[in-house]
């Protein structure tokens, strides 16, 4: 998020640049989702690998934790998902997504969803609104 009140590092604890966008490649490997590769915001040619599964990738690239402590808060599987309100929005957007969709969200860092792009029905992006972030 580029906007600077909305409390997000701009830089990691070694001191290295957090962009607020990145396109990321993934693949399934031993049946599970993980981002192999991204690029930095501007970059079109360098695929940085990664090789991490989507909860720990988030954690190191958004929050700016060191990769370490990211898989070693993922070590267990997914923390449970943020409550949801039994009314309001929420709910009612979690029931309408596909159920491979739901299942992709159970293993998301807490606080991240996944949502519908408005203009491309069908496909479906990740967000923090707590954080405002959208990936």
């Amino acid at each position: 998020d580029d906007n600077p009140d909305s409390g997000l590092p701009g830089v990691d604890q070694d001191g290295a640049r957090i962009y607020p966008r990145v396109r990321v490649m993934v693949k399934i490997r031993d049946g599970r989702l993980v981002v192999d590769g991204f690029f930095h915001e501007g970059e079109d040619d360098t695929l940085n690998p990664a090789r991490v599964p989507i909860g720990p990738f988030l954690s190191v690239y958004f929050e700016g934790v060191s990769l370490k402590e990211a898989l070693s808060r993922w070590i267990n599987g997914a923390p449970p998902p943020p409550a949801r309100s039994a009314t309001g929005r929420g709910a009612a957007v979690a029931d309408n997504k596909p159920d491979d969709i739901k299942k992709l969200e159970l293993t998301l860092p807490p606080g991240w969803v996944m949502r519908e792009s408005r203009s491309k029905k069908g496909v479906y992006y990740y967000c923090h609104p707590a954080k405002g972030l959208s990936q």
